[in-house]
């Protein structure tokens, strides 16, 4: 596949949690950089020749910068370089692509789930259908590690508080505290959590270990190959 890429400038980070970290970049060439909610884009390494594919975290139209929210792995070339490159560097960033997308779903009620870093591109779903889909119902269920790696803890807390059609449930393994649950998500759990799943499109993004149970509770549900659209990243 070619890539058209294009100069960025990174103009600001912000840490999201003690591993993870968004990156706030603007267009060089002055033109918008279109991305339909969910779709990612492929960085380069500054000079390296290496090219890795990330979720493009902010939402075309609502969002101030386009952004990448990464997370940082031991010994990962790409993202130890892209969470620490300098403020103000040019970076190159491909066009957004990718299929996994909730712009064109005609459904009102929406299950978003993700554990980790999989919540990137559930972020920029839920912005674009709070704003575009007035009548939208949305449950959204995120396991993470500690309440300390939620990803824009903030901004899910301000957005469920002030949008009764945005309900959010947040597993973490450690430290848990209200508002957030603990134990095992299993597929009774989810069932008691939204009793309503099979009304619901289902979109998850996670590891390939979680989608692997996910899948096996959906088929213990009923939920069939038409309301299940995911996304797998691979670390």
């Amino acid at each position: 596949m070619d890539l058209h890429f294009r100069p960025m400038r990174l103009h600001s980070r912000i840490q999201e949690t003690p591993d993870t970290f968004t990156q706030n970049f603007v267009p060089l060439d002055g033109k918008p950089f279109v991305n339909r909610p969910g779709q990612f884009t492929v960085v380069k390494v500054g000079e390296t020749g290496v090219c890795r594919p990330y979720t493009v975290s902010s939402t075309h139209g609502i969002s101030e910068f386009v952004t990448t929210t990464v997370c940082r792995v031991p010994g990962g070339c790409a993202s130890n370089w892209i969470t620490t490159v300098p403020v103000g560097s040019t970076v190159y960033l491909a066009d957004p692509m990718g299929d996994f997308t909730c712009d064109d779903d005609p459904m009102e009620k929406f299950l978003l789930m993700a554990s980790g870093s999989g919540i990137t591109p559930i972020l920029s779903m839920t912005r674009w259908l709070l704003v575009h889909k007035p009548r939208v119902d949305i449950e959204v269920v995120y396991t993470t590690k500690s309440p300390a790696h939620i990803v824009q803890r903030d901004w899910w807390r301000v957005m469920t508080e002030c949008r009764p059609e945005l309900k959010t449930r947040i597993f973490t393994k450690e430290n848990a505290c209200t508002p957030y649950l603990t134990g095992r998500l299993t597929a009774e759990r989810l069932a008691e959590l939204v009793p309503d799943y099979a009304e619901r499109r289902l979109y998850a993004c996670a590891s390939p270990g979680f989608m692997k149970h996910l899948d096996t509770w959906r088929r213990t549900l009923g939920i069939d190959d038409e309301h299940f659209r995911t996304e797998a990243f691979g670390c």
